[in-house]
């Protein structure tokens, strides 16, 4: 093989495997910026953004699966009971049952329920796959509290393993 050959070659192989990575970020909700690099998706993809919303959710996907059965049934049930809404919506959560069980994609995945993958890196998150890496990698404006719940509107309290989300609380 003539090194011209084996150049383009290695160049369609190349562009084939960033288009594959972009559409497989893309199925998983994550969102490629100018450079190909992933992003955070926009809090207006919102689904999840009261106690009627989850009910309606976790009832739309009884059948079909949700990336909340990924847990455990007791970790799944811990991390639901410890969601709390306002009028804003997702105020807070426990942590705790995410990082022990799901990796920052998974992470990232349930998060973007409530519109709040950008919290993602803030969790020590299990990192497996180059998606992994770069969703842990992710920079974000935030000015969420990591170890803090949110004990009444505009009050973040210490808490460990919790998350209070401004703006919001």
């Amino acid at each position: 093989m003539n090194l011209r050959l084996f150049t383009s070659t290695l160049l369609i192989v190349g562009t084939l495997c960033v288009l594959s990575n972009t559409s497989t970020a893309l199925a998983r909700g994550l969102q490629v910026n100018g450079q190909g690099g992933l992003s955070l998706v926009p809090r207006s993809s919102v689904t999840i953004r009261s106690q009627f919303d989850l009910f309606s959710y976790l009832e739309a996907t009884t059948r079909s699966g949700s990336v909340l059965d990924w847990m455990t049934p007791q970790a799944r049930a811990r991390f639901l009971a410890s969601l709390t809404f306002n009028q804003n919506g997702l105020t807070g959560f426990q942590y705790t049952d995410l990082r022990a069980e799901l990796t920052a994609t998974q992470i990232y995945q349930v998060l973007s329920l409530f519109g709040l993958q950008r919290i993602t890196p803030l969790i020590a998150a299990r990192i497996v796959t180059s998606e992994d890496r770069a969703i842990m990698q992710l920079r974000s404006r935030t000015l969420d509290y990591v170890d803090y719940w949110c004990s009444s509107p505009h009050t973040c309290t210490r808490m460990l393993g919790s998350i209070c989300v401004v703006p919001g609380c």
